[in-house]
């Protein structure tokens, strides 16, 4: 193993007595081992190496001029780059809220790091709120992704702050940024993640009830578990470049499933080419229009959940459903069915990539799909056709930059990035599988092999022809006997439930109200805090019914978080009336939402009565 000597202090501000060495150890990939030994004055003159915070000032001195960047009357999330400035981590700590979130991050790829440290030092590794990554910088990207969803972390999203150690900036400058744009991307997709408003949740569970004819008649993704275990898939984008190299898909018919978005339906079929499945995932009536010239997908497989419009899913005549990660209320139901939920994200082209891999597809090719754009050309021309003034400006009026594939830099839509980042979250968590971005232009995503349609073409052109396709094999799994009355008789007890769950918040944001509002006795501030946890804890008890109200819980809570700690008179005020109209908010959306339930219920009791 190699060994990295470098430590944190000026000796001479230093009581060696409280000092001791520690020195980490790879175990393996992103787990490290911590030993702990205390060490005489001796031993630490000879190991002492050098300053790190590189100033002519004492150590203290130069720490308090960072201490003084952070702002410890509010609830933040910090991250710190240097692991090893170790009496800078233990005055954060001793100043931090007990709802602040710290990240220690060290880049290193040796497999030994020593350093001096205060014993108070181990408590880093044991304090809830705080979190070490140490690693190259992809170990660090993949552990990112999992920090960022820590709750305290999104609650503080508005206060995120970034601490680079003098030694770490010298080092690996580079590295830092690149973390740091990615956690950046992260917080954004999370926040769109968490922000679906109540209404879009019900319009899900509108179109969920009322298309439950075919999700009798459709088969859950289970059925599908590795059946072309090794077989090439195509998911086909609408980006710019399809326009491209569109018509060499017909080529690779043969030799690969293809699996279209919604977007991309013209430009297969004008082309000759029948996708294998195609997928929506947008439950407004935007996507409609996208299906309007096809009249019937008669060799296509619908593929996704159940909560589209029902004027698309009933173009086809085979279905395939996937329950929701993302989805708490599709996933739930699916769950109390037995079912599988996929990983499918929030753009329609997640949804093929996650049933691809569950398939067992290899390798799984990327065309056209962009997620960026140049010159401000968003989708192929045949896209363009549906795509009006109205719909342009919004594209365009939420953008951001990326890296390109074949340009440093591109101009992309904001969901475009958030999309991105998901398919590199799950390359990182996976990488059994070979990813190809045929695309030849766009966003670069990492974790793919940048490659060009044609090289495929070589690649696979004496690959053994595909004899059963999807539509295929669809046809040789019967639908259950008696399938159709129990899961709707299971929709029905999941509905009475969830119902049941929901009055129960209403009258619980009733009574804390009362508590934490109407008694203005000293300690209200403190009790604001401890019922907000009250509430979050009775959201725990029924997923869906928290994915319900998340765009309301979290957005109060991030407000919540927004507040100085020591609160002035004006800001007791703003603190009290925010409060009031969260719990109020609770129990009158809580209403609406059981009242909408209970049409849920006639519906699925009627179907119920006309299956028995």
């Amino acid at each position: 193993m190699s060994k990295l000597k470098v430590y944190s202090f000026f000796l001479e501000d230093i009581n060696v007595e409280d000092m001791i060495k520690v020195i980490m150890e790879r175990v393996e990939n992103k787990r490290w081992n911590l030993n702990i030994n205390d060490t005489d004055e001796t031993e630490y003159q000879m190991e002492y190496k050098g300053v790190l915070l590189n100033s002519p000032h004492n150590a203290m001195f130069e720490i308090n001029k960072v201490l003084e960047r952070i702002d410890f009357n509010k609830h933040f999330s910090l991250y710190v780059f240097g692991l090893r400035n170790t009496l800078l981590i233990r005055e954060i700590m001793r100043r931090k809220s007990q709802f602040s979130a710290v990240t220690i991050i060290e880049i290193a790829d040796e497999d030994t790091i020593e350093l001096l440290a205060n014993k108070d030092f181990v408590d880093i590794f044991t304090d809830r709120t705080v979190e070490v990554i140490i690693g190259n910088k992809s170990e660090i990207l993949e552990s990112v992704q999992n920090n960022i969803r820590n709750v305290f972390r999104t609650y503080n999203s508005r206060n995120t702050d970034f601490i680079i150690c003098p030694y770490a900036k010298t080092f690996v400058q580079r590295d830092i940024q690149d973390i740091i744009n990615y956690i950046f991307e992260n917080m954004y997709y999370l926040a769109g993640a968490y922000g679906n408003s109540v209404e879009d949740v019900l319009w899900g569970i509108d179109n969920l009830v009322n298309n439950w004819e075919y999700s009798t008649k459709g088969l859950p993704v289970d059925e599908f578990k590795n059946k072309f275990k090794g077989k090439p898939a195509i998911i086909v984008g609408a980006g710019p470049s399809l326009d491209k190299n569109v018509h060499l898909l017909k080529e690779l018919k043969d030799k690969a499933l293809i699996f279209g978005v919604d977007t991309a339906v013209d430009d297969l079929h004008e082309n000759g080419v029948i996708p294998d499945a195609v997928s929506t995932i947008e439950r407004t009536e935007g996507p409609v229009e996208l299906y309007s010239q096809v009249d019937a997908f008669d060799d296509t497989v619908f593929l996704g959940p159940n909560v589209i419009k029902g004027e698309i899913l009933a173009k086809f005549d085979k279905w395939i459903f996937t329950g929701r990660h993302g989805d708490a209320v599709v996933r739930k139901l699916t769950d109390e069915m037995k079912q599988t939920n996929l990983e499918v994200g929030n753009n329609v082209a997640h949804v093929p990539f996650a049933f691809a891999r569950h398939l067992g597809c290899d390798p799984i090719i990327f065309v056209g799909l962009d997620l960026a754009f140049a010159d401000g050309v968003t989708h192929s021309k045949e896209v363009n056709k549906y795509l009006t003034e109205d719909i342009l400006g919004i594209y365009l009026s939420r953008t951001t930059k990326v890296r390109g594939q074949n340009v440093p830099v591109l101009e992309t839509y904001e969901e475009f990035m958030y999309a991105r980042v998901w398919f590199e979250t799950e390359i990182a968590k996976d990488r059994n599988f070979r990813y190809l971005n045929a695309t030849e232009g766009g966003s670069y995503i990492e974790g793919c092999d940048h490659v060009t349609l044609q090289s495929i073409l070589e690649e696979l052109k004496n690959s053994q022809t595909i004899e059963n396709r999807l539509n295929d094999v669809y046809h040789t799994i019967p639908i259950k006997e008696g399938y159709d009355q129990e899961i709707t008789e299971i929709a029905i007890a999941f509905m009475e439930s969830l119902k049941e769950d929901i009055n129960g918040l209403r009258e619980l944001a009733v009574e804390v109200k009362e508590d934490v509002v109407g008694n203005e006795k000293f300690g209200r501030v403190g009790r604001i805090e401890e019922k907000r946890v009250v509430i979050d804890e009775y959201l725990l008890k029924n997923v869906a019914m928290r994915f319900i109200f998340q765009s309301v819980n979290m957005s109060y809570n991030r407000d919540l978080h927004s507040f100085p700690i020591v609160l002035e008179t004006k800001d007791e005020e703003g603190l009290v009336n925010r409060t009031t109209h969260y719990y109020d908010t609770l129990d009158l959306v809580g209403k609406k939402v059981c009242e909408t339930i209970d049409l849920y219920l006639e519906i699925l009791n009627n179907i119920l009565n006309e299956l028995e």
